[in-house]
């Protein structure tokens, strides 16, 4: 990966709900990039980092399987990338109903397509979250509850129900 730019903000979530924080987030702390609705398929390879935000049922984007966005993530993250992937649908739901299933290519494995549950996330101890925890209040349906696999390590886990949240 070249990396001209430190990150891109791929925001195709209808209610924009992550992606402009995340993105004030990143200037705030110096970092230089750019953010968009819409994905630039072939130029991936000019940012260090891409963040994807598909939102959370019912207003949430499906990345389609064999679309030119599931290709050229898949590229991206394949050549070196790294990428970070936030959905409620994404993991469980959408690659049963024609999504591209990211699970292999992050060492998720969805286990269910959960509910309205969402409450405390809580850091796992001995990963770089431990002592983290947040009071979730967003959209909150459908949760897809996720689990590592292969090279995937546990980082964040709902308190109540306990179920894993957070991969990395």
């Amino acid at each position: 990966v070249v990396g001209a730019k430190h990150y891109y903000i791929w925001d195709p979530d209808p209610n924009h709900s992550s992606g402009p924080t995340i993105d004030a987030s990143l200037q705030s702390c110096g970092y230089v990039g750019d953010y968009g609705t819409s994905l630039p398929t072939t130029e991936l390879d000019q940012y260090l980092a891409i963040f994807v935000c598909v939102g959370i049922y019912s207003d949430n984007y499906t990345i389609d399987d064999g679309s030119a966005e599931a290709t050229a993530l898949e590229n991206y993250v394949n050549n070196g990338g790294r990428m970070y992937l936030e959905g409620g649908d994404v993991w469980y739901w959408d690659p049963l109903h024609g999504g591209y299933d990211f699970g292999p290519l992050f060492g998720i494995y969805a286990t269910s397509d959960g509910s309205s549950d969402l409450a405390t996330i809580q850091g796992q101890s001995s990963t770089f979250t431990t002592g983290m925890s947040f009071s979730y209040s967003g959209e909150n349906s459908w949760i897809d509850h996720i689990s590592p696999t292969g090279t995937g390590f546990l980082i964040f886990e709902n308190s109540s129900p306990s179920y894993d949240c957070g991969v990395a």
